[in-house]
C-alpha cells in the first residue's frame, strides 16, 4: 500500500487486528488527543488501552520509530504493530505478555533477541522473515504458546531452546528457516 498517513479521530475507538497489514510506507498517524482508546506515547508509538476503562494504556497499537526500548509498562504488541521497527530491545523489568500475529513481519534485523521472561505468547508470523540469528528463551519463561510460523523464513536463525513452560508449539512455527541447526526443548 502507499499509504502514509493516517488519521485517528476521537470518535474511532476499535480498529480490528491487522488493521495496518501491507502498509509498510505507514509513518505517520495523526490522532485527536481526545481520543478515549489512543494515546501517544510519542511521535512515533501509539498506545492503546487493553481495556476502555483501563487507565493504563498498555499495548503498542503501532510504532513507526526504527529503534526501541520496550517500556516495562507494556503488556502487549498488537497485530502489525511494529512492522516499521528494525531493532528492539527489551528491558530487565519487562511485563509484556504477548507478541501477536505479524507482529516483527519482514521488518527485525536484530541478530539476537532475549525473550522476556514474561511472555506467555507468540502469535502466528510473529517474527515472519526477520534477520535473527539467536533467539534466547530462558529457563525461567513463562512462555507456552508459540505461533503457526512465527518464526517462517527466519533464514539466520540457527539455535532456539524451547522452555518446559510451553504447551502449544503450532504447525510450521520454522518453517524455510533454512540456516536453523539446533532446536532444543528443556525437560
Amino acid at each position: 500500500s502507499k499509504i502514509e498517513t493516517f488519521s485517528i479521530p476521537a470518535s474511532l475507538v476499535e480498529l480490528e487486528d491487522g488493521w495496518n497489514l501491507n502498509m509498510n510506507k505507514l509513518m505517520k498517524i495523526d490522532l485527536s488527543p481526545q481520543n478515549p482508546i489512543y494515546s501517544k506515547l510519542n511521535e512515533k508509538i501509539i498506545v492503546k488501552k487493553s481495556s476502555p476503562n483501563s487507565e493504563i494504556f498498555d499495548e503498542i497499537f503501532f510504532c513507526c520509530q526504527r529503534k526501541v526500548t520496550l517500556p516495562n509498562h507494556i503488556k502487549k504488541l498488537d497485530p502489525c504493530s511494529c512492522i516499521n521497527v528494525k531493532y528492539i530491545e527489551f528491558l530487565e523489568n519487562s511485563q509484556l505478555q504477548i507478541i501477536d500475529e505479524n507482529c516483527f513481519d519482514d521488518a527485525l534485523m536484530n541478530e539476537e533477541i532475549i525473550l522476556p521472561d514474561s511472555v506467555t505468547k507468540i502469535g502466528k508470523k510473529a517474527f515472519n522473515n526477520c534477520k535473527l540469528k539467536r533467539f534466547i528463551i530462558s529457563q525461567n519463561s513463562q512462555l507456552e504458546f508459540i505461533g503457526e510460523s512465527a518464526f517462517s523464513s527466519c533464514l539466520s536463525l540457527k539455535e532456539i531452546v524451547i522452555p518446559s513452560s510451553i504447551t502449544t508449539l503450532k504447525n510450521n512455527a520454522f518453517n524455510n528457516c533454512s540456516s536453523l541447526e539446533y532446536v532444543s526443548f528443556e525437560s
